[in-house]
Order: structure tokens, then sequence, then C-alpha cells
């Protein structure tokens, strides 16, 4: 077999490969809507300790089924992230620190259902892998599946809100 032959059968496999992996993830997400992306600073509350950076995501939930998994690529690896309900905090107890605008439901993944808030918190070292169509994706961009079906969510602007002195 010469290279051209070899050339003539590789170039359309190579192009339906990328056609696949093009159609694999929606750009028009029909089961979610970003609210807004933001990192937010925890300061220590012990002396010396030291802090860290959250970077969360808060979701309007429209699909019909919950979400399985959620990635975040941003400018560098693939993160995946943990999802929770969320309720945006209305009348703020006395022993809350300030700074904190919603609370979540530990746990409560797998019961999202429409019409929910829903909290995405990306997480470093997490363990699963992330499938190859969103390794190679868009940088910040959130990769969501839900019911087997993967979609992307560009996020233009991460606000940075005020930092959380933890107790």
């Amino acid at each position: 077999m010469t290279s051209g032959t070899l050339i003539r059968l590789l170039v359309p496999l190579l192009f339906l490969n990328l056609s696949c992996n093009a159609q694999a993830i929606s750009r028009k997400p029909t089961d979610h809507k970003l609210i807004e992306a933001y990192s937010q600073e925890k300061l220590s509350g012990v002396p010396g300790g030291t802090g860290s950076t959250d970077l969360k995501f808060i979701l309007k939930w429209t699909g019909k089924k919950s979400p399985d998994l959620i990635y975040w690529k941003g400018g560098g690896d693939v993160v995946q992230c943990r999802i929770e309900r969320a309720h945006k905090v209305v009348e703020r107890p006395k022993d809350m620190p300030a700074g904190i605008d919603y609370f979540f439901e530990r746990n409560s993944q797998s019961s999202i259902s429409l019409g929910d808030t829903v909290m995405v918190s990306a997480m470093k070292g997490s363990i699963e892998k992330a499938p190859s169509s969103v390794m190679r994706g868009a940088r910040n961009t959130l990769y969501v599946n839900s019911g087997g079906k993967w979609s992307a969510t560009s996020v233009k602007k991460i606000i940075k809100k005020q930092a959380i002195a933890m107790p």
C-alpha cells in the first residue's frame, strides 16, 4: 500500500472522528443556565493557618434529569466538580460570616430537579478522569453531563467576591 493510498483512507476517518467528537458536546445547553461564576478566598481562623480559594458556579437547573458529572476546564487542568442543591441566603443568621450568599445541601446531587438552584464547586485533585472530548475542549468552560448527553457552557466572567473569615 502506497503512502498516497494510506492518506486517502485515513483522511476521511480523521474528519469522521472530528465530526463525531464535535457532536458529542452540545454548545447550547438545554438543561441549565449559568447565573454567576465567582472565586472566593477563605481566610484561616487560626493564627498562622493557610487559607484557600474556591471557584464556584451557580446554575438554574432546567433539565428533566439530575446532572451526572460536571467538569471545569479553566486556563489549565480539567477538574471534576461537586454538584449540590443551593439556596440563596435571604435572612442571614447572626453566626453566618459576611460574604456567604448561598448555602447548600450536602449529598443532594441525585435529587436535583427542574427549577432548582445548583452550586457547582471545582475540586482540585479529583479522581474521575474527564473524557477526551472534554480534555480537548475549549478553556473557561463548564462541561455538563445529564442523561448521557454532554453540553458546554462558556464562562465569560468570574467575579471575585469578598474573602470570608473562617472561625
